[in-house]
Protein backbone atom coordinates (compact mmCIF):
# COMPACT_ATOMS: atom_id res chain seq x y z
CA UNK A 1 0.00 0.00 0.00
CA UNK A 2 2.90 2.36 -1.21
CA UNK A 3 0.45 5.00 -2.50
CA UNK A 4 -2.81 3.88 -1.15
CA UNK A 5 -5.56 6.63 -1.53
CA UNK A 6 -3.02 9.48 -2.54
CA UNK A 7 -5.43 11.41 -4.20
CA UNK A 8 -3.33 14.24 -5.00
CA UNK A 9 -0.66 11.89 -6.73
CA UNK A 10 -1.16 12.96 -10.49
CA UNK A 11 2.15 11.96 -11.97
CA UNK A 12 4.74 9.18 -11.48
CA UNK A 13 7.85 7.07 -12.82
CA UNK A 14 8.63 4.17 -11.91
CA UNK A 15 11.82 2.94 -12.37
CA UNK A 16 13.69 0.53 -14.03
CA UNK A 17 14.40 -2.43 -11.97
CA UNK A 18 11.23 -2.32 -9.63
CA UNK A 19 10.15 -6.00 -10.44
CA UNK A 20 6.55 -6.06 -8.25
CA UNK A 21 4.19 -3.79 -7.73
CA UNK A 22 2.06 -5.11 -3.96
CA UNK A 23 -1.31 -5.11 -3.60
CA UNK A 24 -2.93 -1.70 -3.31
CA UNK A 25 0.34 -0.15 -4.26
CA UNK A 26 -1.69 2.65 -5.64
CA UNK A 27 -5.27 2.36 -5.00
CA UNK A 28 -7.43 5.58 -5.57
CA UNK A 29 -4.37 7.96 -6.84
CA UNK A 30 -5.51 10.37 -9.72
CA UNK A 31 -2.54 10.62 -12.23
CA UNK A 32 -3.68 9.90 -16.05
CA UNK A 33 -1.09 7.61 -17.33
CA UNK A 34 1.53 5.03 -16.53
CA UNK A 35 3.98 3.41 -17.89
CA UNK A 36 5.38 0.42 -16.23
CA UNK A 37 9.17 -0.88 -16.71
CA UNK A 38 9.85 -3.91 -18.35
CA UNK A 39 11.44 -5.15 -15.11
CA UNK A 40 8.18 -5.37 -13.58
CA UNK A 41 6.69 -8.74 -13.82
CA UNK A 42 4.32 -8.84 -11.19
CA UNK A 43 1.02 -6.69 -10.23
CA UNK A 44 -0.53 -7.38 -7.20
CA UNK A 45 -4.15 -7.26 -5.97
CA UNK A 46 -6.03 -3.84 -6.45
CA UNK A 47 -2.41 -2.58 -7.80
CA UNK A 48 -4.29 0.39 -9.73
CA UNK A 49 -7.65 -0.03 -8.30
CA UNK A 50 -10.06 3.46 -8.15
CA UNK A 51 -7.71 5.13 -10.08
CA UNK A 52 -10.75 7.13 -12.13
CA UNK A 53 -8.76 9.36 -13.92
CA UNK A 54 -6.31 6.63 -15.36
CA UNK A 55 -6.66 6.76 -19.22
CA UNK A 56 -3.53 4.96 -20.37
CA UNK A 57 -1.57 2.18 -19.04
CA UNK A 58 1.30 0.62 -20.31
CA UNK A 59 2.23 -2.45 -19.07
CA UNK A 60 5.47 -4.56 -19.10
CA UNK A 61 5.57 -7.75 -21.36
CA UNK A 62 7.64 -9.76 -18.78
CA UNK A 63 4.73 -9.27 -16.02
CA UNK A 64 3.06 -12.83 -15.94
CA UNK A 65 0.45 -12.38 -12.95
CA UNK A 66 -2.02 -9.57 -12.70
CA UNK A 67 -3.81 -10.22 -9.18
CA UNK A 68 -7.45 -9.60 -8.33
CA UNK A 69 -9.17 -6.40 -8.91
CA UNK A 70 -5.81 -5.15 -10.43
CA UNK A 71 -7.77 -2.21 -12.52
CA UNK A 72 -11.39 -2.10 -10.79
CA UNK A 73 -13.08 1.29 -10.76
CA UNK A 74 -10.81 2.57 -13.55
CA UNK A 75 -13.66 4.40 -14.86
CA UNK A 76 -11.50 6.56 -17.66
CA UNK A 77 -9.52 3.46 -18.58
CA UNK A 78 -10.09 3.32 -22.69
CA UNK A 79 -8.22 0.21 -23.81
CA UNK A 80 -5.27 -2.23 -22.56
CA UNK A 81 -2.96 -4.50 -23.89
CA UNK A 82 -2.22 -7.35 -21.82
CA UNK A 83 1.48 -8.40 -21.41
CA UNK A 84 2.90 -11.44 -24.07
CA UNK A 85 3.74 -13.55 -21.03
CA UNK A 86 0.75 -12.88 -18.66
CA UNK A 87 -0.35 -16.51 -17.40
CA UNK A 88 -2.55 -15.46 -14.59
CA UNK A 89 -5.45 -12.70 -14.78
CA UNK A 90 -7.10 -12.39 -11.26
CA UNK A 91 -11.20 -11.47 -11.31
CA UNK A 92 -12.31 -8.34 -11.40
CA UNK A 93 -9.73 -7.17 -12.79
CA UNK A 94 -11.48 -4.82 -15.25
CA UNK A 95 -14.76 -4.67 -13.03
CA UNK A 96 -16.36 -1.44 -13.58
CA UNK A 97 -13.79 -0.38 -15.86
CA UNK A 98 -17.01 1.93 -17.42
CA UNK A 99 -15.01 3.58 -20.15
CA UNK A 100 -13.25 0.24 -21.90
CA UNK A 101 -13.60 -0.01 -24.88
CA UNK A 102 -10.80 -2.34 -26.22
CA UNK A 103 -8.91 -5.22 -24.36
CA UNK A 104 -5.84 -6.78 -26.52
CA UNK A 105 -4.98 -10.56 -25.31
CA UNK A 106 -1.32 -11.41 -26.53
CA UNK A 107 -1.09 -15.29 -24.43
CA UNK A 108 -2.26 -17.60 -23.94
CA UNK A 109 -4.17 -17.67 -20.47
CA UNK A 110 -5.40 -21.17 -19.04
CA UNK A 111 -8.52 -19.30 -17.92
CA UNK A 112 -11.12 -16.17 -17.78
CA UNK A 113 -12.05 -15.42 -14.67
CA UNK A 114 -14.67 -14.37 -12.33
CA UNK A 115 -16.30 -11.15 -13.02
CA UNK A 116 -13.42 -10.20 -15.30
CA UNK A 117 -15.30 -7.73 -17.37
CA UNK A 118 -18.44 -7.06 -15.00
CA UNK A 119 -19.99 -3.60 -15.22
CA UNK A 120 -17.72 -2.60 -18.75
CA UNK A 121 -20.38 -0.60 -20.20
CA UNK A 122 -19.00 0.43 -23.17
CA UNK A 123 -17.49 -2.94 -23.81
CA UNK A 124 -19.22 -4.21 -27.14
CA UNK A 125 -16.23 -7.62 -28.67
CA UNK A 126 -13.80 -9.52 -26.81
CA UNK A 127 -11.86 -11.86 -28.49
CA UNK A 128 -10.30 -14.65 -26.04
CA UNK A 129 -7.16 -16.12 -27.30
CA UNK A 130 -6.23 -19.68 -28.06
CA UNK A 131 -5.47 -21.93 -25.03
CA UNK A 132 -8.10 -21.21 -22.75
CA UNK A 133 -9.45 -23.77 -21.07
CA UNK A 134 -12.28 -22.29 -18.44
CA UNK A 135 -14.83 -19.59 -18.55
CA UNK A 136 -16.11 -18.81 -15.02
CA UNK A 137 -18.83 -16.98 -13.81
CA UNK A 138 -20.11 -13.48 -14.98
CA UNK A 139 -16.88 -13.22 -16.89
CA UNK A 140 -18.83 -11.28 -19.62
CA UNK A 141 -21.17 -9.60 -16.76
CA UNK A 142 -21.54 -6.48 -19.12
CA UNK A 143 -24.57 -4.74 -20.90
CA UNK A 144 -23.38 -3.91 -24.06
CA UNK A 145 -21.31 -7.00 -24.86
CA UNK A 146 -22.59 -8.37 -28.42
CA UNK A 147 -19.90 -10.86 -29.68
CA UNK A 148 -17.97 -13.07 -27.80
CA UNK A 149 -14.97 -15.21 -29.48
CA UNK A 150 -14.13 -18.38 -28.11
CA UNK A 151 -11.32 -20.39 -29.32
CA UNK A 152 -11.48 -24.58 -29.78
CA UNK A 153 -9.61 -24.66 -26.54
CA UNK A 154 -12.48 -23.87 -24.27
CA UNK A 155 -13.12 -27.16 -22.21
CA UNK A 156 -15.11 -25.82 -19.39
CA UNK A 157 -18.48 -22.86 -19.37
CA UNK A 158 -19.14 -21.72 -15.23
CA UNK A 159 -22.26 -20.59 -14.40
CA UNK A 160 -24.08 -17.54 -16.10
CA UNK A 161 -21.13 -16.32 -17.91
CA UNK A 162 -23.41 -13.07 -19.01
CA UNK A 163 -24.16 -12.94 -15.31
CA UNK A 164 -27.83 -11.60 -15.85
CA UNK A 165 -27.37 -9.42 -18.17
CA UNK A 166 -30.27 -8.73 -20.98
CA UNK A 167 -27.64 -10.95 -23.76
CA UNK A 168 -28.77 -11.02 -27.11
CA UNK A 169 -25.52 -11.61 -29.08
CA UNK A 170 -23.40 -13.87 -31.01
CA UNK A 171 -20.32 -16.43 -29.33
CA UNK A 172 -17.76 -16.99 -32.40
CA UNK A 173 -15.91 -20.66 -31.54
CA UNK A 174 -13.29 -21.16 -33.10
CA UNK A 175 -14.15 -25.04 -33.76
CA UNK A 176 -17.00 -27.38 -35.12
CA UNK A 177 -20.26 -28.16 -33.85
CA UNK A 178 -19.63 -31.07 -32.40
CA UNK A 179 -16.88 -29.76 -30.80
CA UNK A 180 -19.30 -26.96 -29.24
CA UNK A 181 -21.43 -29.43 -27.60
CA UNK A 182 -18.65 -31.47 -26.31
CA UNK A 183 -17.83 -28.26 -24.00
CA UNK A 184 -18.61 -29.06 -20.43
CA UNK A 185 -21.29 -26.48 -19.11
CA UNK A 186 -22.65 -25.66 -16.10
CA UNK A 187 -26.37 -26.40 -16.07
CA UNK A 188 -27.13 -22.37 -16.12
CA UNK A 189 -24.36 -21.38 -18.32
CA UNK A 190 -26.82 -19.04 -19.10
CA UNK A 191 -29.91 -17.64 -17.97
CA UNK A 192 -33.39 -18.54 -20.06
CA UNK A 193 -34.28 -15.16 -21.19
CA UNK A 194 -30.84 -14.66 -22.89
CA UNK A 195 -30.63 -14.90 -26.58
CA UNK A 196 -27.26 -17.05 -27.83
CA UNK A 197 -26.63 -17.74 -31.42
CA UNK A 198 -23.15 -19.49 -31.51
CA UNK A 199 -21.16 -19.39 -34.95
CA UNK A 200 -18.77 -22.57 -35.04
CA UNK A 201 -16.97 -23.12 -38.62
CA UNK A 202 -19.56 -25.76 -39.56
CA UNK A 203 -22.62 -24.63 -38.76
CA UNK A 204 -25.03 -22.61 -35.87
CA UNK A 205 -26.25 -23.48 -32.65
CA UNK A 206 -28.90 -21.34 -30.90
CA UNK A 207 -30.17 -21.02 -26.96
CA UNK A 208 -33.45 -19.95 -26.31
Amino acid sequence: KAFDLCNGLTEINIPDGVTHIGDYAFYGCSFTEVTLPESVVYLGSHGFALCEKLEKIDLSDNITEIGPFAFSGCKNLTEITLPAKLTYLGGSSFEKCESLTAVTFQSALAEINYSLFSGCKNLESISIPDGVINVWGSAFDSPTIQTLKLPASVKYMDKRIFSYQQFNGTIEYGGTVEMWNGIEKHEDWIESFQKVKVVCTDGTVSYN
